[in-house]
Parts: C-alpha cells; sequence; structure tokens
C-alpha cells in the first residue's frame, strides 16, 4: 500500500491513527524527531511503548559533535528546546494536553530516545507491532511503515511523501532486528534515568513550562 499524504486516507496521520489501537509497541528510526509530529498521533499513544532512533544529523551540530556522547545530547536538548519555544502547537488545547503526555512518557520510562553517533542514518522506518490477542496467533505480528516520512507533522500531514506498508510478517521481523541491532549499539539522549537533566536543561528553559506547569 502506498502512503504519499495526498489525500486524507492516504496521510501517514490516519495510517498511523488506524493501526495504533493494535499495538502494544512501536519502534521508529527517522532522521528527524519533532514535537509537531508526536503531536499528530499522541492521543493513540498513552498506552504504548514507544523507542525513538534518530540520525545523527538531527542538525549539522550534532553530526559534527560525533567524538562526544554528551555533547550530542547538548546538542539534542539545544535543537529540541528550540523546536518547542518556536511550535505554535502548544497555543492550542490539544496541544497542552499532547506535551503533558510527552513529558509523561519520558518522565515513567515508556518513551525513550536515542541517536545512533556512529553512523549518517537517514532510515525511515515505523515499526507497528501488536498486541498479543491481536497477533493472529503469532501469524500477525505487526505492520512496518517505511519511506520518506521523518517524524513531524509535515511528515505526517502534508509533505508529498512515498511510504510503504507491509505487514509480511518476515518483512517485520527483518525490520524489528534491524531496529534492535542498532537500538543496542546507539548513544543515549532522553530515558526514565536521564529525566531529570533533561527536564532542568529542556523543559524548565521553555515558556510552557512558565505559562503551564507540566
Amino acid at each position: 500500500m502506498l502512503i504519499t499524504n495526498e489525500t486524507q486516507e492516504t496521510t501517514v496521520k490516519n495510517i498511523a491513527n488506524n493501526i495504533l489501537p493494535d499495538c502494544d509497541e512501536v519502534f521508529f528510526e527517522v532522521g528527524y524527531f519533532y514535537f509537531s509530529g508526536f503531536e499528530q498521533i499522541y492521543k493513540k499513544l498513552k498506552d504504548i511503548k514507544i523507542k525513538i532512533l534518530i540520525g545523527i544529523n538531527y542538525d549539522e551540530k550534532i553530526a559534527s559533535a560525533v567524538i562526544s556522547n554528551n555533547l550530542i545530547k547538548e546538542k539534542y536538548f539545544d535543537k529540541l528546546r528550540e523546536d518547542i519555544n518556536e511550535t505554535d502547537i502548544l497555543d492550542q488545547p490539544t496541544g497542552v494536553d499532547s506535551y503533558k503526555l510527552f513529558l509523561e512518557k519520558l518522565k515513567n520510562g515508556s518513551m525513550e530516545i536515542r541517536c545512533n553517533p556512529k553512523k549518517n542514518d537517514h532510515s525511515k522506518f515505523f515499526i507497528f507491532k501488536h498486541k498479543k490477542e491481536r497477533s493472529q496467533g503469532g501469524f500477525s505480528l505487526g505492520s512496518v511503515l517505511a519511506g520518506s516520512s521523518n517524524f513531524t507533522k509535515a511528515g505526517f500531514l502534508t509533505n508529498l511523501e512515498n511510504n510503504y506498508l507491509f505487514s509480511n510478517k518476515n518483512d517485520f521481523e527483518v525490520h524489528l532486528k534491524q531496529f534492535n541491532d542498532r537500538w543496542e549499539n546507539s548513544q543515549d539522549i532522553i530515558n526514565i534515568d536521564s529525566f531529570l537533566e533533561f527536564d532542568e536543561k529542556v523543559v524548565k528553559k521553555t515558556w510552557i513550562s512558565k505559562s503551564h506547569p507540566p
């Protein structure tokens, strides 16, 4: 199935929102992750475990910082803080709700973000793992959406994209293994253990924290 964002039915947002109720875990490998992408599907993510793996070219500063894991994290924090401060999503009640869930999931450990400092990774795929009761006895493990979309509002909704959705068991297993291998060799950016650092360096330095306590 080709997902192009050209019609409402063929947006990544629509496809993801239709699949997510059957899932208990999702794995996203993208070049870029922005809060605007999370906001598009947040209502279906509350009870789902999320792992997000970004490429080192989140921006050129991160790409040039590969010699220092701490510097990679600092540059990512800078970029994410900028993204949150500049978005107009948080002017709306639904935007505030999605931001609260974003922080909640980082704090409770049900969402983690990592970066691979050793590879300029432009891979973009979204792995949706089915709950056991929705797996048809292990026959339907989940779906993979692979193509050009990043984890952004534009990638989910407005950009003209070429993505393909497939549910073949073998393809699912191959993509999940690849993701897990890359995850194990990646650099932690935000997880339950580093949330306090993230809170100090990002959350408390955004305008939303001054207007609406997280």
